[in-house]
């Protein structure tokens, strides 16, 4: 896991939480205690009352980051609800390719997508989707497919730098922080690519 955006106790705390979200997922039958003691943990983490940093881009946005083929990618975690191992897939006959199956969890059905041909990296090579990201915005049941899970990071919105090249999926970008490239999820999941007919 990174955690170099803050190499602070908050960041030490993080690798707890994202620690107690993995025991979750292993022991679905504790799901609804284990998921009360997370978002207290998480709740704790976001009332810390730390010296506030000052000037414009002080702000800071906690971004999960995650692998998608050999790319670092991250999103806003205010979009994230889930973060789920994937292991059985069902295929759904009649769906567009970026649909890849579905899956159960937490006694819900979501749809895994492959979000690939949407910031135009559709010839990255991934020998298989492992975690699936379910997402607030796109009504129930929508996850993105992902290779791995890196962690959460703390960073200064002032450290995002912009997106110069005019590339495809380009206008679907946030910005890049270091090696990873963070994304708009709310224009992600509004983009016609991945609307089913």
């Amino acid at each position: 896991m990174n955690n170099s955006g803050d190499g602070s106790e908050t960041g030490n705390v993080m690798n707890r939480v994202i620690s107690m979200l993995q025991s979750v997922r292993r022991s679905p039958g504790d799901m609804k205690a284990g998921k009360r003691k997370v978002l207290a943990e998480r709740a704790r983490i976001l009332a810390q009352t730390a010296e506030p940093e000052k000037g414009e881009g002080a702000e800071k946005v906690q971004v999960l980051e995650f692998l998608i083929g050999s790319g670092r990618y991250g999103i806003d975690t205010a979009f994230v609800d889930e973060v789920v191992t994937v292991e059985d897939i069902t295929p759904l006959p009649g769906t567009p390719p970026f649909v890849l199956g579905l899956f159960s969890y937490g006694g819900k059905i979501f749809a895994l997508n492959d979000i690939r041909e949407v910031i135009g990296t559709a010839d990255e090579v991934v020998e298989e989707f492992r975690n699936g990201i379910i997402v607030s915005g796109k009504g129930a049941g929508s996850a993105l497919a992902v290779g791995g899970i890196l962690g959460i990071v703390s960073l200064r919105k002032n450290d995002i730098g912009k997106v110069h090249s005019s590339g495809p999926g380009n206008e679907l970008l946030l910005g890049i922080a270091g090696d990873t490239v963070i994304m708009d999820i709310e224009k992600i999941l509004k983009n016609e690519l991945l609307i089913v007919r």
